[in-house]
């Protein structure tokens, strides 16, 4: 096989791929012998069929498939000995593409564009200068965070008259002979259709039962009355509009008092003795916080700078080709609206990739184990675990980085925290103090 490499520009190149019958010959009749073996034609035992009968019926589709196979493969190789540093993959061209008779040709000629990555350096001194926000969280914010924990760890009440927002549980009978019953049903009256619909339930007690004239007008969808009364499709079609529901039970979401049980919970048991012990505590945790958002906006800004310093172009033709060739619900309008995101991301990647690079970063074993323990604790703490034993942090850790999914997100997005530590120590660093208002005023956009 032949490959010849045509430079149209310093980002474009044509790859011209050409075999002859020596490249491919062997391979075919190959394939083309195990059909033999295995072919059943009737008049034929089975490994006895003429081999002139198994070319005719599958030498073009057996040509055509081994030499689709050998292009992809040398082309790759090609690529990978020439150390070629593609962006996207090769496109077909078709402008120099000759046309092909399967059923004539010996000799096969397949033309290709790839684009490489631009060349450039990334250059960032202390004359560079990036602000890191020191964000004061304020009262508002400690606010929130108090009610937060209090209603995470509320409690439901049970009631004898119902308000706009409690949870019933009773039991559905439709009103037809042998109609739908559903028992221990169990809804929020604030998640139902419209106040009409709340209304039929505010103000009764337990025991009282509820004339229902049109159920599919009190729920929000189907989908949520299919649920509620446990039937398919079928069912829905068939019932009748008016229901009973009588009601057993009448439960209250309350927040928790801010007392020792609450702190206990928050941080731990005798952690915290008093309110202002706890409220001290959160600022803590929310400063904590705020430093990571801190180092987010610190991310973008890196992101930013470097991007608008280091100037390089993109085969930005080429890359949109590619896009419509390999995502099938990218329409022209779409890709004109989004292509200036995916160039700026495109920059970035490689930006990176380049720091990478240049400044010999790698991620090390400990490294993705200590970020997917952190990952697995704040996914315990979301659902009120603080505590949690570094033994099972660590067994959970573990069986996160063996998904292969998981892990490579890990990867990057571990590479990419050392590249933005990189930025932060190459540059001047400007630490300025903001409120938490000032600071998410930068976010509304």
């Amino acid at each position: 096989m032949k490959i010849n490499k045509n430079d149209i520009d310093a980002l474009n190149s044509t790859l011209v791929l050409t075999l002859g019958k020596e490249d491919y010959s062997e391979d075919v009749e190959k394939v083309l012998r195990d059909y033999r073996k295995k072919a059943n034609i009737p008049g034929f035992r089975v490994g006895k069929v003429p081999m002139g009968m198994v070319k005719k019926m599958y030498g073009t589709a057996v040509l055509v498939d081994e030499i689709n196979k050998k292009v992809s493969h040398e082309l790759y190789q090609y690529i990978y000995k020439e150390k070629l540093d593609i962006l996207g993959e090769p496109l077909p061209n078709k402008e120099i593409q000759k046309d092909i008779d399967w059923e004539k040709d010996e000799t096969f000629e397949f033309a290709f564009d790839i684009a490489v990555s631009p060349e450039f350096e990334v250059k960032l001194s202390k004359r560079d200068k990036i602000n890191f926000y020191e964000i004061e969280p304020g009262d508002d914010l400690i606010n929130k965070y108090i009610d937060s924990y209090k209603n995470q760890f509320g409690s439901h009440i049970e009631k004898e008259e119902a308000g706009e927002k409690d949870l019933l549980k009773g039991t559905f009978t439709e009103s037809k002979e042998d109609g739908v019953v559903k028992e221990d049903a169990v809804f929020l009256i604030s998640s139902l259709k419209n106040k009409k619909s709340k209304d039929l339930f505010v103000g009764k007690k337990r025991g009282d039962t509820v004339q229902i004239k049109d159920i599919k007008a009190v729920f929000e969808n189907d989908t949520d009355l299919k649920s509620m009364l446990s039937i398919d499709d079928n069912a829905l079609s068939s019932i009748e509009n008016t229901f009973e529901f009588t009601i057993i039970s009448i439960t209250e979401y309350q927040d928790a008092e801010l007392n020792q049980e609450l702190f206990d919970k928050v941080f731990g048991k005798d952690e915290v003795k008093t309110e202002e012990d706890f409220k001290n505590k959160i600022i803590e945790r929310a400063k904590e916080n705020l430093v990571k958002d801190a180092e987010y906006k610190f991310h973008i800004d890196a992101k930013e700078k470097l991007i608008s310093k280091t100037i390089f172009e993109l085969p930005d033709e080429f890359l949109k080709r590619w896009l419509v060739a390999t995502n099938e619900d990218i329409t022209q309008e779409r890709l004109d609206n989004e292509y200036s995101y995916f160039q700026e991301d495109m920059k970035w990647q490689l930006i990176k990739g380049r720091i990478i690079k240049d400044q010999n970063i790698e991620v090390k074993e400990e490294e993705l184990l200590a970020v997917a323990k952190e990952y697995t604790r704040a996914q315990f703490q979301m659902y009120g675990s603080i505590s949690i034993p570094d033994e099972y942090l660590e067994s959970f850790a573990k069986e996160i980085l063996q998904k292969k999914e998981e892990r490579q997100k890990i990867v990057e997005q571990n590479l990419e925290n050392k590249v933005v530590e990189y930025v932060k120590d190459a540059v001047k660093v400007e630490e300025t103090s903001i409120t938490y208002e000032e600071f998410n005023k930068f976010f509304e956009k």
